[in-house]
């Protein structure tokens, strides 16, 4: 399985930049979601206000080859996650044009990426590689399995683990100054509230994109 590097990774977030592919990338290697729930993410389920967004949906193709909705592939894929503020205010000014978030469909997300890494001389990975990106930061910032399973929607850790996560030994150098990582394991420390144990894993990983990736001029 290839994954691109944390230089190749900024490479992409800039050349995709404004684009349409922008904010489904985003999605799915810093939120974490499946190709199929990014094409059947609609705007009902995204609370502006509240910051979060609702994966309860997911749009993939049926034997006659139409795309239809369906629900999530298990009970626990079904989350609410926290919007960053990065791709908060880039929902914020998409052209809301029908129901989905995007209008592209699971084929156009995957000849685009292609297209997109060819022309920039990047590695040729899968767009539901995104996703196992996610998994291995995830890993590289040593994040509790419960904690990262919830986010990630995987029923068991033994599927997070063995399929999906894949260390990336430049992120986990990035990570040794343990001032992300150490913060999660110092709140764990301090409550036993499930709930501000994950909004910690959400500022965690925040910082991560936000110090390592330049996503934003400020935190």
């Amino acid at each position: 399985m290839a994954l691109l590097n944390a230089a190749q990774l900024k490479v992409l977030f800039e050349v995709i930049k404004n684009s349409e592919m922008e904010v489904p990338v985003l999605l799915a290697v810093w939120l974490g979601m499946r190709q199929s729930e990014i094409c059947g993410l609609k705007w009902s389920s995204v609370g502006m206000k509240n910051k979060t967004l609702i994966i309860k949906e997911a749009r993939v193709r049926n034997i006659n080859n139409d795309h239809i909705i369906k629900k999530t592939k298990t009970y626990s894929s079904t989350r609410t996650l926290k919007i960053p503020e990065y791709i908060l205010k880039k929902l914020e000014i998409l052209p809301k044009q029908g129901e989905y978030v995007t209008g592209l469909k699971n084929h156009n997300l995957y000849e685009r990426l292609q297209t997109i890494l060819r022309k920039n001389d990047l590695p040729v990975i899968q767009f539901h590689d995104l996703r196992h990106m996610n998994a291995s930061i995830m890993l590289a910032l040593n994040i509790p399995d419960k904690y990262a399973m919830e986010r990630g929607g995987w029923s068991t850790n033994h599927t997070m683990k063995n399929i999906y996560q894949q260390i990336m030994v430049e992120e986990r150098e990035m990570s040794t100054n343990s001032s992300i990582r150490d913060n999660l394991a110092r709140f764990n420390r301090k409550t036993k509230r499930y709930s501000k144990s994950l909004l910690m894993l959400s500022i965690s990983l925040d910082l991560f994109f936000n110090r390592n990736l330049a996503l934003f001029n400020s935190f």
